[in-house]
């Protein structure tokens, strides 16, 4: 059997781009949503997705910080209170090496917005220590507390095209905090806020940026303009 030709090796890859991919997509363990994916000329890619995460993803990702973690229980409870609410927004560009084959290699930016609440007696054992229980009867309400994280990720995947429009992707990928910052909103106490606010950032911090560092699994199913 005689080798394809050119032209014949040319019909089996894939239409020239652009395209545009919509698609509903979980990135495990961080968010479900939906992703928007510009594929350009030279196959390059531009990608965005938004999503929230689920109360399920944030109790695995807090049992993986802790598992790696050295730090104790009080921190810990900081940390799950902030994963209770959670959206995530993730820009990444890429490229697609070959032409007809599905394999992808991206890179960018992801965002993660935490929100949640903590009790009194939680945020005052990490701001006051042997003073906490005298600091908690002060605050005496439920405690919001926000959290940004900013960081980097990288995927390898691929991506299958059915019927000129049907679209399925899956990658693995690799997520790392590089800064974050976090605050607590007391409304009722300003100046417990003011005193717990640098303890709070700096102890998040911290943990973000020393223990978030995930595997994460993506997986998502759209349609091809």
């Amino acid at each position: 059997m005689s080798p394809p030709s050119p032209d014949e090796v040319e019909d089996e890859a894939d239409p020239e781009p652009p395209f545009l991919d919509l698609a509903l997509v979980t990135h495990v363990p961080l968010s479900v949503g939906g992703a928007a994916t510009l594929e350009l000329p030279g196959r390059l890619l531009v990608q965005l997705d938004l999503g929230w995460m689920p109360p399920a993803y944030g109790s695995a990702i807090n049992s993986m910080v802790r598992s790696f973690g050295a730090y104790d229980s009080s921190i810990a409870t900081l940390v799950d209170g902030a994963l209770a609410d959670a959206m995530v927004v993730r820009a990444s560009g890429g490229w697609r090496p070959f032409a007809s084959a599905g394999f992808e290699i991206t890179g960018g930016y992801t965002y993660v917005a935490l929100s949640g609440t903590v009790t009194p007696a939680d945020l005052a054992q990490v701001v006051a220590g042997p003073f906490a229980s005298d600091i908690a009867q002060q605050l005496g309400q439920e405690i919001t507390l926000d959290s940004q994280l900013h960081n980097v990720h990288v995927t390898l995947g691929w991506r299958w095209v059915a019927f000129d429009h049907l679209l399925i992707r899956a990658n693995v990928g690799y997520m790392q905090t590089l800064a974050s910052s976090s605050s607590v909103e007391i409304p009722e106490h300003r100046e417990g806020e003011l005193l717990a606010n640098p303890v709070v950032d700096q102890e998040l911090d911290s943990i973000y940026r020393q223990y978030v560092k995930l595997p994460v699994l993506s997986i998502g199913a759209g349609y091809r303009f």
